[in-house]
């Protein structure tokens, strides 16, 4: 505050002006003291907060008052519940609290917030009039699955059921459930690499591949036996790290046999070996039979059972120096609780044709005074049935020792009979022309 004197010099003017204002300061001072300060109303440093916070963390709820004065500070609840009282906690729980950084503040406390707690909280100042200022609380919940109301871990099912695997979650907001189908298999372009815990990595450590739709439910129809894997839910909403679970279906299914050779051809004295593939789901029994009598391990047979892989077993039965009592069908036999299945297969005498040969040699003759005709010998070994194309014919034809000057091919061929049956001897049949025949004879008999 300054007066001006205009009849003054500039000295004197300023002298007085610094002494006038001071005097003024003091009476102001004065006044102040005397009547007190001006009626200066309480606010709030924000009208509205949103505070968001993951549950069982603590949360501090803000509420800042200006020239609160004597007035009161009320904290009330998201059902209207009076909290604290000034900084005197009010109801009955040591999880609320009231924290004053600075005289203004009077910040709710609130200890390992819950689900329970989301909702709106009111700083009021009062009595009359009533002044309020909203906090928003949003508590966030991680995904977590409920085992109780989920599908088990485990389950059988049979093959061409209605499989229906359910994956119950909780959490705030909502988490986004999917599904995974996973196991030990070799990886490609649309499976990656399995994450999880140790004891899952080292279960199904390869790959996952998704499946199904999104959702807490998947339901497989008609269900097979290439179903048969290891299915993972997995929920996530961004809270904190997703939550998973493996549920193993097994499904079930009667045996099937597949022989690899339904036909077997072995020498007497030498040993065989016959081979069996069995799938099935459980694999319960499998054994081979002969003459409606089960093999069983001895000095004759060696039964072997290796696996092959998923549900797969081979049976293989060694047969040591067969004899001819060896010779006939042996079956395969496998069962389970669904079924039960029998294939058979044959095993034949083989003859070695080179043994045929040398015991069917056409004879050499010299015949003297004039060349014989040329003659042909064809020979037929172990020919089978025409039913039977897995079985193995062996066909010679081949001349005989008598000299040919002209180097010609012979002029008769001996024709192969197509008339033997399975088990039959051998034929050999020779032909030779009549005169060449005569002049042998008449050969011999000089």
């Amino acid at each position: 505050m300054s007066v001006l004197f205009p009849s003054m010099n500039n000295m004197h003017f300023n002298q007085c002006n610094r002494i006038i204002t001071s005097l003024v300061t003091v009476l102001c001072t004065l006044l102040s003291t005397v009547y007190g300060r001006p009626n200066l109303l309480p606010s709030f440093d924000t009208p509205q907060v949103n505070v968001t916070v993951i549950e069982n963390k603590d949360a501090m709820l803000p509420c800042s008052v200006n020239h609160l004065g004597e007035l009161t500070v009320l904290w009330q609840g998201p059902q209207g519940e009076v909290l604290t009282l000034n900084d005197r906690r009010v109801i009955d729980t040591h999880r609320f609290s009231i924290v004053r950084p600075y005289l203004r503040d009077w910040n709710l406390h609130i200890d390992e917030v819950k689900l329970s707690d989301q909702g709106s909280y009111t700083c009021s100042i009062g009595p009359q009039p009533v002044l309020a200022k909203v906090v928003n609380l949003h508590v966030k919940v991680p995904a977590e699955i409920v085992s109780n109301r989920s599908s088990p871990t485990f389950q059988k099912v049979k093959e061409g059921d209605t499989v229906i695997l359910t994956c119950n979650v909780t959490g705030q907001p909502t988490p986004k459930v999917n599904w995974y189908r996973r196991g030990a298999k070799e990886s490609d372009d649309k499976k990656e690499k399995a994450t999880g815990d140790e004891e899952t990595a080292a279960l199904f450590p390869l790959w996952k591949e998704v499946v199904g739709l999104d959702g807490e439910v998947m339901i497989i129809h008609n269900i097979s036996r290439y179903c048969d894997d290891v299915y993972e839910c997995q929920a996530y909403n961004g809270v904190a790290s997703s939550v998973s679970r493996l549920m193993r279906v097994v499904v079930e299914f009667p045996p099937e046999v597949r022989l690899p050779n339904p036909r077997i051809g072995q020498s007497v004295g030498k040993d065989t070996i016959l081979e069996c593939i069995i799938t099935a789901e459980p694999i319960v029994t499998i054994y081979w039979m002969y003459r409606n009598t089960e093999i069983q391990r001895s000095t004759r047979y060696d039964v072997e059972a290796y696996d092959e892989g998923p549900k797969t077993v081979i049976l293989t039965v060694r047969i040591f120096d067969l004899t001819k009592e060896d010779f006939g069908e042996y079956t395969c036999v496998a069962k389970n609780k669904l079924g039960m299945v029998k294939k058979s297969m044959t095993v034949f005498e083989y003859i070695d044709t080179k043994e045929v040969d040398s015991t069917t040699a056409t004879p050499h003759y010299t015949i003297k005074g004039k060349e014989p005709e040329n003659t042909a010998t064809e020979v037929e070994v172990m020919k089978p049935s025409n039913d039977d194309p897995e079985a193995t014919s062996f066909t010679r034809t081949s001349t005989n020792g008598y000299s040919n000057p002209k180097n010609e091919r012979p002029g008769v061929i001996g024709s192969v009979s197509d008339k033997g049956q399975k088990g039959q001897a051998s034929t050999v049949s020779t032909t030779i022309p009549l005169l060449c025949l005569t002049t042998m004879l008449t050969a011999l008999l000089q």
